[in-house]
């Protein structure tokens, strides 16, 4: 016999449309799951939180330095000297019946730097404040790395705790269940023996993981204060939360993006900010080779006043091989700076592709453990259901309660390397967390 054709759900003028929603509208569902089952407070709470950190600040100070002595480069050292001299000439031979007179001389003077080393001072300022600058955004970048280890040391640690306290309300179950069937004789009372053991044990170590989650709650905030240790979501609205979050990875990365994305990591951008340094200072080396006039006015008067005189003063050192051997000296520095670049470049770009390659291992790593953990579990939950029922051996529902224990742990720990390297591409990749202007 015949079955009569099935009518379709959605028509396909229907399911079309639908599909044109749904694409149209993804950005908006990825956004909002990437911030509501991500294990992580929002951006609006961390970005606060950071820039009222105590290293920051500090930060900041530094580089107000920076500048100070970048206008410092700028001003130069040539300053106003002033000169003032009085004395009383006497006389002796001959002269020696002539009275004295008195004689005073007072100038004006200054080093006058030539515009050659105006100009290569004033560049030399500039590439130094903006060394500062790109420092200030690395160490903004070192200490969200710091804050995401530690809070992803706290995740794992509240998973595992989470994991061990299920545990602990399941062997309590399996517990009452072999008590039962002791009790009308189903059982042996090894079977109680075992059971009570399996419930010792998951009572120690879920005592054992929650002491770990203080200890590392309190690490925490002592790290970063007002840190908030928030609810997590549950494991599966993570793993949407995840699934989201890949969606800022590319599923490749040619030779033009690494580039391009390799040029926004602080480290290079640090690199390049030295070598620019580098660069001007040799510039402004050779300009110094010609050393910096001085000059300067002077009014004296002697013999009384008899004598007056207006004087202008010119004093230009003649540049020797000290000079000369200081410009090479520098040159020979940005000739290092510029092939350190290089390897600096190659190894930044390396490490972005390995870290784009660890996000997409490890949320694959994940995935595997996620399939496994739920198998597992199932596998555990007939045996432990086939048992309350009077059928099966406790020692086979432990061992498979145990293998879903381990895979669970396992996932655990797999959640939190996934989110970590997501989490640090993103703030690589500058996606998220760019630093604060101050």
């Amino acid at each position: 016999m015949r079955c009569p054709a099935r009518r379709p759900l959605f028509p396909a003028p229907r399911l079309r449309t639908a599909l044109a929603c749904l694409l149209a509208l993804g950005p908006v569902f990825v956004t909002g799951t990437l911030r509501a089952a991500e294990p992580l407070p929002p951006d609006t709470v961390v970005q606060p939180l950071l820039a009222d950190h105590p290293q920051w600040q500090s930060l900041l100070a530094q580089r107000e330095a920076e500048r100070a002595q970048a206008r410092q480069i700028a001003l130069g050292d040539s300053e106003w000297s002033v000169e003032l001299a009085a004395g009383q000439r006497r006389y002796r031979g001959p002269s020696a019946g002539e009275p004295g007179t008195r004689e005073w001389r007072t100038g004006l003077s200054r080093p006058w730097r030539l515009p050659a080393q105006q100009a290569a001072d004033q560049a030399t300022s500039q590439a130094w404040q903006q060394l500062g600058d790109v420092q200030l955004h690395a160490g903004w970048h070192g200490l969200l790395v710091q804050l995401l280890e530690q809070h992803t040391e706290w995740l794992l640690a509240r998973r595992q705790a989470d994991i061990w306290s299920a545990q602990q309300d399941t062997a309590e179950i399996q517990r009452e269940s072999a008590r039962k069937r002791v009790m009308l004789g189903d059982a042996a009372r090894i079977d109680l023996v075992q059971a009570e053991a399996a419930h010792a044990q998951a009572l120690a170590q879920a005592a054992a993981a929650k002491q770990r989650v203080a200890a590392i709650e309190r690490q925490l905030l002592a790290r970063f204060a007002r840190w908030p240790v928030a609810a997590l979501p549950s494991a599966s609205d993570s793993w949407l939360g995840a699934q989201a979050a890949l969606a800022t990875v590319p599923e490749r990365l040619d030779a033009e993006a690494r580039a391009a994305l390799a040029q926004a990591l602080p480290s290079l951008q640090a690199a390049a900010a030295r070598l620019a340094l580098s660069a001007q200072q040799a510039r402004q080396a050779d300009a110094a080779r010609i050393a910096p006039p001085t000059v300067g006015v002077a009014v004296t008067q002697d013999r009384s006043g008899a004598e007056q005189a207006l004087l202008l003063q010119l004093n230009w050192p003649l540049g020797g091989a000290y000079r000369a051997e200081a410009a090479r000296a520098q040159q020979a520095r940005y000739q290092a700076a510029s092939a350190e670049q290089v390897a600096v470049e190659a190894q930044a770009e390396a490490a972005l592709v390995q870290r784009w390659q660890d996000t997409r291992d490890a949320m694959a790593r994940w995935a595997f453990q996620r399939d496994a953990q739920t198998r597992l579990e199932e596998a555990a939950q007939a045996l432990d259901k086939g048992y309350r029922m009077g059928e099966g051996q406790l020692d086979q529902v432990l061992q498979a309660r145990r293998l879903a224990r381990e895979q669970a742990l396992q996932a655990a720990q797999s959640e939190a390397e996934a989110w970590l390297a997501l989490w640090r591409w993103q703030l690589d990749s500058g996606a998220r967390w760019t630093a604060p202007q101050p």
